[in-house]
């Protein structure tokens, strides 16, 4: 494969050229020019190096070594033009007198020529009648099909292919590269003649989703601290661009169109931008209780397919459940094409393929009815896959020319709940792995609530820190998240959306009453349990309209809400008492990131934690009030605070070998025990047997091949 080949560029009879000369090569020398341990190996030393000329024997002639040579340049300008000079220099037209004395004299003068050259110019003429042939049929269908080869990437120690914004995996249309998401917040980009992956974001530490410019020079990617499309030139380098303000939201998925628009799913429809930036414009609606994910614009550019997941009844969702559907861009038309799948993409073989569970499907496509046909055929087992009741993504994704990309495995968003101790060592606790979120102590230490998510929704659970018994759930009905304790411990406070609203509610944490309504959200509005008061019955919570947030107060004496000054955000609060009930510290988002700690009878005294520099996220006092925890960018931090008789910060310093990877777009999921020991703390994949091992990354090459074999397109 030429460098041109190997890089997905476009090619011409000059690569045969190439093909040619690697074939010569190694009947002169019995060793094949590049050659690596595995196909990626191969194709970078195709990239980066030249062959061994000392293995060249002393008697092949110094003006065929010179041909020889001029089929490997790099730049395919350079190369030999013609096969036919091939022809002539393997039959010694280009010989000097000195050269034919030394080999015996021409066939011509009465001698014979040698054994080696003969035998190649029987193999010349029938590698001449090949590559004829094969650029005869270059327009045509192969005969022949191509082999389909695959590679495995291991993605680094210590990192791993994030889940944070989907999809983490994406590969450039001409399949010369393919890049991922990672833990840590960055984006790496992994070259087809490279050996190792390297990144390609700059200063933004939340980076996630990245997608490719058509012409495979460009990436695109979602950055998580400032809510925006951005997108890096991976050739010119450079800082990044800003493609699109997302206001807060989320994207599911984004696709840079080759009409030079960017296509992007959010909360309320499908939006596309210009690759240039500019004002977005919202193509397709989606209704309350849907999600769309994944838009593509299908040859034409008139209808966009995209997966689209409706709430039930009871607010529950499974993506496995969801439409594959296209519409219309002038008039929204909808059509669903099949129903009980994700993650859908049209291939230029006739293919719709999709996943359901963690299995690749491909059922024929035809682009003029707009419709399916056949029965949908398995053609990859064990594709990761995100949780079907967290999300729609797979972690896969395939070029125009037909490589495929994908990560094995099962259901991510599976986690563990673990101890972590000051020093950061870790020890999960006795329970199955699931999808938590946001757990709490009890005042006392003794008991912790969580959210769990799984096919039938979210609900809230309590666990005895000392262990011996099972978990248990104490919530029914609806999705019920972000749970928190009450002053004296004897409720758990959560929101749920069990009548309609995204209302908050209490329950004792015994289970032995019914829940009972605190506080109604208006239509389009979340409230939002923040935290509760140590020394008064006084609840804050955080009311959410579209991307942003407001902070208010509630007291049970006279069960009502005000709001708490001026606080306001895009994104969580993440908000908490101090001990002593005095001050509140939250996460304020708009031109920075920074923790603030606000006076609770004086809102607006407010007082900064940090450098204006920081990316100051996630703060959470030490039970005695006198630390508060809290993340720069991705590294814990820790800040001595006296609170009376008045505010007072000392130095941050780094909170050595605590084991957290926190966004500041998520909640805050972990806490600190009473008595400052330990924190619970949440880990992805899990702790020791059967917890995710290191990711790995396989690239199938001319996987076309085995799709059109398996399921034939009429």
């Amino acid at each position: 494969m030429s460098p041109e080949q190997a890089r997905g560029k476009p090619v011409d009879r000059r690569a045969d050229i190439w093909a040619f000369g690697a074939v010569l090569y190694e009947m002169l020398t019995g060793t094949a020019p590049f050659s690596g341990d595995d196909v990626t190996q191969t194709l970078a030393r195709v990239v980066e190096r030249e062959p061994d000329w000392d293995l060249l024997p002393p008697s092949v002639p110094p003006s065929l070594g010179t041909y020889l040579r001029r089929c490997f340049q790099k730049d395919p300008k350079a190369r030999v033009r013609d096969i036919g000079d091939m022809r002539l220099a393997l039959d010694g037209a280009f010989e000097t007198a000195t050269e034919m004395q030394s080999i015996g004299g021409p066939a011509g003068a009465g001698g014979r020529q040698p054994l080696w050259r003969r035998a190649l110019l029987w193999s010349a003429v029938a590698a001449v009648i090949a590559v004829a042939a094969a650029l005869a049929g270059r327009a045509s269908v192969p005969t022949e099909p191509r082999p389909v080869i695959r590679a495995v990437h291991r993605v680094p120690d210590g990192r791993r292919v994030a889940a944070f914004v989907l999809p983490p995996i994406t590969i450039a249309p001409g399949g010369q590269a393919f890049a991922y998401g990672a833990t840590g917040g960055q984006v790496y980009l992994k070259a087809i003649e490279d050996i190792e992956d390297r990144p390609v974001t700059g200063d933004e530490l939340y980076a996630g989703m990245p997608f490719f410019s058509p012409d495979g020079e460009s990436l695109g990617f979602h950055d998580g601290t400032t809510y925006q499309l951005k997108s890096v030139d991976l050739t010119a380098g450079g800082p990044s661009r800003v493609l699109a303000d997302l206001g807060g939201g989320l994207p599911g998925g984004a696709r840079w169109e080759r009409d030079g628009s960017v296509l992007y799913a959010l909360a309320d429809g499908i939006w596309r931008v210009s690759e240039n930036g500019g004002e977005p414009a919202r193509l397709i609606a989606t209704t309350g209780g849907e999600q769309a994910y994944g838009p593509q614009s299908l040859p034409g550019g008139e209808w966009i397919l995209f997966t689209l997941a409706r709430s039930s009844e009871a607010g529950r969702q499974s993506w496995d459940e969801a439409d594959i559907v296209v519409a219309e861009v002038a008039t929204g038309t909808r059509r669903v094409v099949r129903s009980g799948g994700r993650d859908a993409r049209y291939l230029p073989t006739g293919h719709l393929v999709y996943v359901r569970g963690d299995v690749l499907y491909a059922v024929p496509f035809d682009l003029d009815r707009l419709s399916a046909s056949g029965t949908p055929v398995a053609v990859l087992d064990g594709v990761r896959s995100y949780d079907a009741s967290l999300g729609a993504a797979a972690f896969y994704a395939v070029s125009d020319e037909g490589t495929l990309v994908y990560q094995p495995g099962r259901a991510a968003g599976q986690s563990a709940l673990a101890w972590t101790g000051l020093d950061g060592r870790q020890e999960a606790l006795d329970l199955p792995a699931g999808s938590y979120s946001h757990p709490r102590f009890s005042p006392d230490g003794r008991w912790l609530a969580f959210a769990r998510q799984d096919s039938g929704g979210t609900d809230v659970w309590v666990y005895a820190v000392a262990g011996g018994t099972a978990m248990r759930r104490l919530t029914e009905g609806g999705n019920n998240r972000y749970p928190i304790w009450s002053r004296d411990g004897s409720h758990v406070v959560f929101q749920s959306d069990r009548d309609g609203d995204y209302g908050i509610f209490w329950q004792r944490a015994d289970g032995t009453a019914p829940a009972e309504r605190l506080t109604t959200a208006e239509e389009g509005a979340e409230h939002i349990p923040e935290s509760w008061s140590r020394t008064e019955d006084r609840l804050a919570f955080s009311v959410k309209t579209g991307s942003v947030f407001e902070l208010w107060m509630w007291t049970l004496a006279d069960r009502a809400a005000q709001r708490f000054g001026s606080a306001q955000t895009f994104g969580m609060f993440n908000a908490g008492f101090s001990p002593d009930g005095r001050w509140v510290a939250y996460t304020q988002r708009d031109s920075v990131v920074a923790v603030l700690v606000a006076s609770v009878g004086a809102p607006e005294t407010r007082y900064q934690v940090g450098q204006d520099s920081d990316v100051a996220h996630h703060p959470l006092w030490s039970p005695e009030g006198h630390r508060l925890f809290y993340f720069a960018g991705l590294s814990p931090m820790a800040v001595d605070v006296t609170t009376q008789p008045a505010l007072e910060m000392g130095r941050p310093t780094p909170l050595i070998g605590l084991p957290l990877n926190v966004s500041p777009q998520t909640e805050l999921n972990h806490d600190i025990a009473p008595d400052g020991s330990r924190f619970v703390t949440i880990v992805p994949g899990g702790l020791g047997e059967g917890a995710q091992g290191a990711d790995e990354i396989v690239t199938v090459f001319n996987w076309f091949e085995e799709l059109k074999a398996r399921v034939p397109v009429p």
